[in-house]
């Protein structure tokens, strides 16, 4: 089970950036999410994810918060996109090194953000499992 919700966590986030089936970051897996009802039931699902993950497995390890693994990462997409929306008048465009990128695409912008997401949504639940390590075992963190 371990195994399982490890790969469901980190997996949709890998899934939503990378594709592996196009090298076009018009035609990858997170344009969906520009769709509002398509996100609001991507982040429904993935909340319902999470409160899985907390109620099944309240022991703050790995596998507990790689559930919330998703709804991070939406969060922080959802944020992201709407800043980039705010200064080029356009959705994020996400893109790895080898991808075709579109004219429009600015390292500065996109590219940084892009990094902040996925550093945002992969490190978090490090950094959740161990403040929730520390508060179970009755320690403060001052």
């Amino acid at each position: 089970m371990k195994i399982l919700c490890i790969s469901i966590g980190f997996g949709y986030v890998f899934y939503m950036c990378n594709g592996f089936l196009t090298l076009n970051p018009r035609k990858k897996p997170y344009n969906v999410l520009f769709d509002k009802r398509i996100y609001l039931v991507h982040l429904g699902l993935s909340i319902v994810l999470a409160a899985f993950g907390f109620w099944y497995f309240y022991d703050a390890e790995l596998q507990t918060v790689s559930c919330f693994v998703p709804a991070i990462f939406l969060i922080a997409f959802f944020v992201a996109d709407s800043f980039v929306k705010l200064l080029t008048g356009r959705h994020l465009i996400i893109a790895d090194r080898w991808d075709s990128k579109p004219p429009n695409y600015k390292w500065y912008i996109d590219g940084l953000l892009s990094i902040l997401i996925l550093s945002t949504s992969l490190c978090f639940p490090f950094v959740l499992a161990t403040y929730l390590q520390q508060v179970g075992s009755g320690s403060s963190a001052r």
